[in-house]
């Protein structure tokens, strides 16, 4: 007999003291996870709740100041037009500024709910260039300005809501319109076919020879109320971004200083499956 060994250590009460007191162990150990799951979970949220009251709040002064400015404009013009030595020509100028403004208010707040609202896609397989066509053919004439518009190979359909496509075309067209100014140039309009991870797209390319973007104002070209333009809101890129993004696309600008600007906005391509 072998009387140094302990074969107490191997009996079958202490094997399963062991395994509860392991059981116990885990137990705890899966509490504590799951605390400390709960309390990053709880540290997430008030980051971001956070994060959201704070770009609420920016937000929030932007629509203020942009708000501010027309009204002060017609409380000035108000004031004066209750003076009773206001001259008539002084009073016709008055309610056109009157009239001005509450075009820029009203211009204001249907920006401000087409970007603020969620974007609600009817989608259908749509043809690019007749959009386009449809676009270009309501811009305001201008004889210094023109018009070209290329596909160099058919480029197939999108799968889009057909209304929205052609308020992002419209809102590039205008803008690169504007750009150019009373001088006018040359307006292009390129639909092209692209790949975009592997897979096929669209690319609208929408040139003008206008005085271009230098980095600053490009970087800044898509934040919300970003305007160069004594009259614009500065919202209008802003909702096309959203638009593009809504239907699975990307919007690129390149511009420079004096070299005019090309928007780019890419579109997958609508691909009809055969059935079985």
């Amino acid at each position: 007999m072998d009387h140094g060994r302990d074969h107490s250590a191997a009996s079958p009460d202490n094997a399963e003291g062991a395994l509860a007191k392991a059981r116990r162990e885990i137990v705890e150990l899966e509490a504590k996870l799951a605390a400390a799951e709960k309390a990053r979970h709880h540290a997430e949220s008030a980051a971001s709740a956070k994060e959201q009251l704070a770009a609420i709040g920016e937000l929030s002064a932007m629509i203020a100041h942009e708000i501010r400015n027309p009204l002060t404009i017609i409380g000035n013009a108000v004031a004066t037009l209750r003076k009773p030595l206001t001259s008539a020509e002084d009073r016709s100028v008055l309610f056109g500024i009157l009239e001005d403004e509450s075009r820029r208010l009203n211009r204001l707040m249907n920006d401000l709910l087409s970007y603020a609202r969620p974007v609600s896609l009817q989608l259908s397989a749509v043809n690019v260039r007749e959009v386009m066509e449809r676009s270009l053919s309501v811009l305001p004439p201008h004889a210094s300005i023109e018009k070209e518009l290329f596909e160099p190979e058919p480029v197939g359909r999108v799968f889009a809501d057909a209304k929205l496509l052609r308020q992002i075309f419209e809102n590039l067209l205008t803008n690169a319109t504007q750009a150019m100014g009373r001088e006018g140039g040359i307006l292009t309009v390129r639909i092209l076919k692209a790949e975009r991870r592997g897979e096929p797209c669209v690319d609208v390319v929408v040139e003008d020879t206008g005085e271009g973007m230098d980095t600053s104002v490009r970087d800044r070209a898509l934040l919300p109320f970003f305007t160069t333009r004594p009259t614009g809101t500065g919202l209008g890129l802003a909702i096309v971004a959203r638009f593009v993004q809504a239907h699975g696309g990307s919007l690129n600008i390149r511009s420079a200083a004096g070299k005019g600007t090309s928007v780019h906005v890419v579109l997958p391509v609508f691909e009809e499956r055969a059935d079985g």
